[in-house]
């Protein structure tokens, strides 16, 4: 199973660490790491995707977006934009000025 880790191993990356996301460096490593010491690159694989599909949630609920606007009734309307996760709940917590707000407020996620 090392041999099989060595052969799979992307050598030319490690030229590239500076410049990858950090993200991309710490999957690399951690796969390494989990198939050496189980020898189990079946079970690296799957650490691997699991940890870059929670990396990709978390940097994508960064992206929500909101636009603000009151109308002529004096409604304020929130239109969301962007993927929302679990990790996403501070981010928009921000978009929203409740003390501010009117009685009437529509939040649009369409």
């Amino acid at each position: 199973m090392i041999m099989v880790a060595i052969g799979t191993f992307e050598w030319a990356s490690l030229r590239t660490f500076r410049r990858m996301p950090k993200s991309d460096v710490l999957v690399m490593v951690l796969v390494t790491f989990v198939t050496v010491v189980l020898h189990n690159l079946a079970l690296a694989v799957l650490v691997g995707v699991i940890i870059s599909a929670l990396v990709f949630a978390w940097d994508n609920a960064k992206r929500i977006r909101a636009r603000k606007f009151v109308d002529d009734k004096g409604t304020k309307h929130y239109e969301i934009y962007g993927p929302l996760f679990f990790g996403s709940v501070a981010a928009f917590n921000e978009k929203f000025d409740v003390l501010g707000d009117p009685e009437e407020v529509i939040i649009d996620f369409s």
